[in-house]
């Protein structure tokens, strides 16, 4: 029995529009990525907020990193024309990942509902601080405030000192090691029912 031709990458055809901000989106996206998928990463007209972080004229490097096989487009998601032309995008993508605060694609008339509708095939990923339901559904988190809630920042650094950060975003990364989880199997149950779904 011979082996069967295999794809140059598990995810070779998949495509994926990345609106992912600071770590833990872009990381997501980084890793689908890394597994062959082709992944727009769409940022705002002024770019993306980490794009500036560490100084100096060039990108930050953590733009670079969380970044690499990705292609970039700039879209005023604002603007009737960004929306018009995110609509199209989505229309013949396989994954739209997110990591904005709470409610923010629903308010630009562009979220989960919409995308579906018109792509019943979308896997929708979303990463918020703490979920889009339930009491803190509306709170507004980065990587410190998680450390910081989740109890991390009380089991790091001496043992006589008050709570610490630790050196690294691990929340953010965490968080976008699990969206990814959430997103591939996301893409295995549409293989057996043939519609995306939203992955929180």
């Amino acid at each position: 029995m011979t082996e069967p031709q295999r794809s140059r990458h598990p995810l070779d055809g998949i495509k994926v529009l990345d609106l992912g901000q600071i770590y833990n989106g872009p990381y997501a996206g980084f890793l689908l990525a890394m597994g062959g998928a082709d992944v727009v990463k769409i940022e705002p007209i002024t770019g993306e907020a980490i794009r500036n972080r560490g100084g100096g004229s060039r990108p930050s490097f953590a733009l670079a990193l969380l970044n690499s096989n990705k292609r970039g487009i700039a879209l005023d998601l604002k603007s009737a024309e960004g929306k018009e032309v995110f609509l199209e995008l989505a229309r013949h993508a396989d994954i739209v990942s997110e990591n904005f605060a709470p409610g923010i694609m629903d308010k630009l008339g562009i979220g989960c509902d919409v995308l579906q509708a018109n792509n019943p095939r979308l896997i929708y990923a979303s990463s918020t601080g703490y979920g889009v339901s339930g009491p803190n559904a509306n709170g507004l988190a980065m990587d410190l405030t998680i450390q910081a809630a989740s109890g991390v920042m009380s089991i790091n650094g001496p043992a006589d000192g008050p709570p610490l950060k630790t050196g690294l975003a691990i929340c953010d990364f965490y968080g976008g090691i699990h969206l990814y989880a959430g997103i591939m199997t996301a893409l295995f149950e549409r293989e057996v029912t043939g519609f995306g779904r939203r992955v929180e």
